[in-house]
């Protein structure tokens, strides 16, 4: 099985190839609708809801979670501070932030002993939380039935809709199988998602082999599972869609220079092949998140302030816009990336003080726009 696998990879690799000249448009062909300026806020995750609103989480200078919610013109329309029972001290870590089928939400923060994810009402207000121990790189997504699917290094759990344990799982027998190896162990995950049919898909970083990716059925049985010699950089970032799962990541060529590539991955299967995207200029290969637009494409930020919009079915680079109109704020970084509606975006940066001003700013700018 593994000379299998090491030539299927063997085989990926010979795949891999640059785009051909880009085709890219410049920053001339995007414009700024409008921008919102949240001193002292730290969003981290933002959202479209159903009410066709927009909703940022985060936290206050004080690293207190914090909700806004928003008009889809970015205009304030409430902000509401979550308070835990035993007022654990939060980093500034906000993993996940989903839309529930009640019209609430859901909200993972990482503290500085533990994990909590916390029930919102629709307003804000806290319906329960739970501790999921002192897991870092928490995941969290619903599955079609709104059960509430948490990965972590250690285990995968699912809970019903009132955070009550469903099931939970261990898998480390499963990823000594997929290796050969019974030493064989996962260092962090990458991502999650879960398949319209409930299984749950699962990328983990490994340091023998970088990439592992593994399949849960809905009540939390093993499936199968791969793993790939990709030399991926940082981190990497998962989406599934029909018969495929895409992971995006980044590896260092030859001349040590970054490269963004796409892995396209049949579902339950080993096989699969890749494409590596030309060099974006600024690009410092950590992404931050990528979401989906109503084209079935999808939209990706990294920390270099570049947004990509990425056609995965052929996989293509469409286009890429470069944040770079910020020079009087300090530290601009982009955090995430929604489309609102065709051709128009909404992206949340940190930007520190402002330069050569007797106004301090530190905070979140919420960017709208639009690519012409």
């Amino acid at each position: 099985m593994r000379y299998k696998l090491l030539l299927i990879i063997t085989i990926i690799s010979i795949l891999i190839t640059s785009c051909s000249e880009s085709t890219e448009p410049s920053n001339e062909e995007f414009s700024v609708i409008d921008q919102k300026f949240f001193k002292n806020f730290f969003a981290n995750k933002i959202i479209k809801t159903s009410d066709s609103c927009l909703v940022m989480a985060g936290n206050d200078s004080v690293y207190t979670p914090t909700i806004i919610k928003l008009n889809i013109e970015g205009n304030e329309l409430w902000r509401k501070q979550i308070q835990p029972i035993d007022s654990p001290r939060f980093t500034n870590n906000m993993n996940s932030l989903v839309e529930t089928a009640d019209k609430g939400f859901l909200a993972l923060f990482e503290s500085y002993s533990d994990t909590r994810l916390f029930k919102l009402d629709g307003n804000g207000n806290m319906v329960w939380e739970k501790k999921l121990g002192s897991a870092d790189q928490v995941k969290v997504s619903l599955d079609s039935e709104n059960n509430i699917i948490i990965v972590d290094r250690m285990m995968v759990q699912k809970l019903d809709k009132n955070g009550n344990v469903v099931w939970y799982g261990f898998y480390f027998d499963e990823f000594a199988y997929i290796y050969g190896d019974a030493q064989f162990w996962v260092y962090s995950v990458y991502d999650s998602t879960v398949k319209p049919n409930g299984d749950i898909v699962i990328i983990y970083n490994s340091p023998i082999c970088d990439l592992v990716r593994i399949f849960i059925d809905k009540d939390g049985n093993f499936i199968s599972g791969s793993h790939y010699y990709v030399d991926i950089k940082t981190n990497a970032m998962l989406y599934s869609e029909g018969n495929y799962n895409y992971i995006l990541g980044c590896y260092e060529d030859m001349n040590s220079e970054k490269q963004v590539f796409l892995m396209q991955l049949y579902n339950y299967s080993s096989d699969g092949v890749s494409n590596t995207f030309a060099e974006l200029a600024g690009f410092d290969d950590y992404f931050e998140s990528i979401n989906k637009t109503e084209s079935g494409d999808i939209i990706v930020t990294s920390h270099g302030n570049i947004i990509m919009n990425i056609d995965c079915f052929h996989p293509t680079l469409n286009w890429h816009y470069t944040i770079n109109d910020l020079d009087s704020y300090a530290y601009p970084r982009t955090y995430d990336t929604i489309e609102i509606n065709t051709n128009q975006f909404a992206t949340i940066l940190y930007v520190g003080r402002i330069i050569g001003s007797e106004t301090e700013f530190e905070g979140t700018i919420l960017r709208l726009f639009q690519k012409n």
